[in-house]
């Protein structure tokens, strides 16, 4: 097994490489471009990846957590009693909607979607 330690792999060339097992500890995936890639079973912790590209990355039984859980954490009690006005052209208009609310729709919206995600994708494989 080949290990990389304090070692910059800036503009490194990976393909048709399986990583099966590896382990990433405090590495930058900072503009980084995947194509077909596969992270099943891959966990991810306190990751930030920032200006890069995934195309054809498959996610399953992935966990994914960091970025979403720093916002939520550095909301305020302030933040989470204030209120939102949305006046300009477009839906929805709404005046004094209470923010905690909209965070709310957000976050069960975004896990529906997963929801549909993973049913479809379960159907799709069952197809396979």
């Amino acid at each position: 097994m080949t290990e990389f330690r304090d070692q910059d792999l800036t503009g490194a060339r990976l393909e048709r490489v399986n990583l099966r097992g590896a382990t990433f500890t405090q590495v930058s995936l900072n503009d980084v471009r995947m194509q077909a890639v596969d992270f099943t079973g891959a966990q991810v912790r306190g990751a930030l990846i920032h200006e890069s590209r995934m195309r054809g990355v498959e996610l399953v039984d992935v966990e994914i957590s960091g970025e979403l859980k720093n916002v939520m954490e550095s909301l305020t009690d302030e933040q989470l009693a204030s209120a939102v006005t949305r006046t300009e052209p477009g839906r929805p208009r709404m005046e004094n909607f209470p923010f905690k609310e909209c965070l709310s729709i957000v976050l069960n919206e975004e896990w529906e979607h997963r929801l549909y995600a993973e049913r479809d994708l379960t159907s799709l494989e069952k197809e396979n």
